[in-house]
């Protein structure tokens, strides 16, 4: 005997519904109508059976839809990226099921002019995150700082001809409590755990009684210098220094100890970070006339020096570094490997601005607001 339209309907309904609901389902995600067809799609699948089968052939055309653009989004469309390669500026490309994140490594800049363009390309594996420090500037000895220059770049806020020539000048700035704003949103421990591992580098934090410190170190670049010492009562004018394109982040902690008002620090830990930066103005070298005992004069060029009458001393021709305000600046990290305070490592790249303030105590507001991470070998 014949089932009656009624039943066969309903089987028919049974077979076709599942497949029509997933295919329509993804339809409606690629054609952005999720939010506008929701409740219709409520309607059509809860309604009365005769009103299923009445809208039957318009699910069926949903599903041949749905077939046309599943098959587009299985290719990329024309002018996409190649896979495994990095995202345009400013998007994530991060699945967090998996490593996207982890991008390919870039080449460093070779000119100013390359630090934004790899800034620009640069994506944010942080979901969009945004972090904002505050580093206050100084040109002097500070007895409650680690920071120091590398070893293979050596440098100093001040310097003296050398018998070697003029020694390199840096302007460094430390990180200060002051105007910290963190806006990073992570969707996986994995990816929380990476980005956090770029928020620490901007994050000193004491821990077991260990001091830790982060600093900015930007270094002058080629200028004029003087070729020998100055006439008698003529003035010495600061000159111009364009900030040199490669700088450093430098990461250090340490014990601190106290005593009789002398600050020293044991089982000393540093990171210098290399960072490529382009500058809108330069920094300031300022020359100045110094005392130095005749026993310290080894290793001096004294063609810029004078001998003191009572020959005990000499005064020499120093060049002082000197921060500048209203300076805007772009800085990239490309490739680095960064030791985290728990003895793990993450190979990183980052990218961001420094902008100093118009005031007489210079601070730089630090925005870091690029992030790639990279597989460590």
């Amino acid at each position: 005997m014949r089932q009656p339209a009624p039943i066969q309907a309903r089987v028919v309904w049974r077979w076709v519904h599942g497949p029509i609901v997933s295919c329509l389902t993804l339809f409606v995600e690629r054609s952005g109508l999720r939010s506008a067809l929701v409740s219709a799609c409520r309607l059509l699948l809860l309604g009365s059976m005769n009103r299923r089968l009445v809208l039957l052939p318009f699910l069926l055309l949903a599903a041949v839809g749905c077939g046309s653009s599943a098959a587009e989004s299985s290719s990329p469309p024309a002018g996409s990226p190649p896979p495994g390669s990095s995202p345009p500026a400013g998007q994530n490309d991060d699945d967090d099921d998996d490593d996207d994140d982890l991008d390919p490594a870039g080449s460093p800049p070779t000119r100013p002019e390359d630090v934004i363009s790899v800034y620009d390309r640069m994506g944010n594996a942080c979901n969009g995150g945004v972090i904002t420090r505050t580093f206050a500037a100084f040109t002097e000895i500070d007895a409650n700082n680690l920071w120091t220059a590398p070893d293979s770049d050596p440098a100093g806020v001040g310097s003296p001809k050398l018998a070697s020539g003029w020694g390199n000048l840096v302007a460094p700035s430390k990180f200060i409590f002051e105007g910290l704003s963190d806006d990073v949103q992570t969707t996986s421990p994995e990816q929380a755990a990476r980005c956090s591992t770029a928020r620490d580098i901007f994050t000193p934090i004491t821990r077991d009684k260990r001091s830790a410190f982060a600093n900015v170190l930007l270094f002058a670049g080629e200028h004029p210098h003087l070729d020998g010492f100055p006439a008698s009562g003529s003035s010495i004018e600061p000159v111009a220094a364009p900030v040199r394109l490669k700088g450093y982040i430098d990461v250090s902690s340490g014990l601190r100890n106290e005593s009789g008002g002398v600050v020293t620090y044991d089982d000393v830990a540093t990171q210098h970070l290399p960072i490529y930066v382009s500058c809108e103005r330069p920094l300031r070298v300022a020359r100045e006339l110094r005392s130095v005992p005749k026993t310290e004069t080894d290793g001096l060029d004294l063609s810029t020096c004078k001998l003191d009458g009572d020959e005990e001393s000499y005064t020499c021709v120093f060049e002082r570094v000197e921060h500048v305000a209203d300076n805007r600046c772009t800085f990239v990290a490309t490739d680095v490997l960064y030791r985290t305070t728990d003895g793990g490592r993450q190979r990183l790249s980052l990218g961001g601005r420094l902008e100093s303030n118009g005031d007489a105590a210079i601070r730089y507001r630090v925005t870091v607001d690029r992030y790639a991470f990279h597989v460590d070998r």
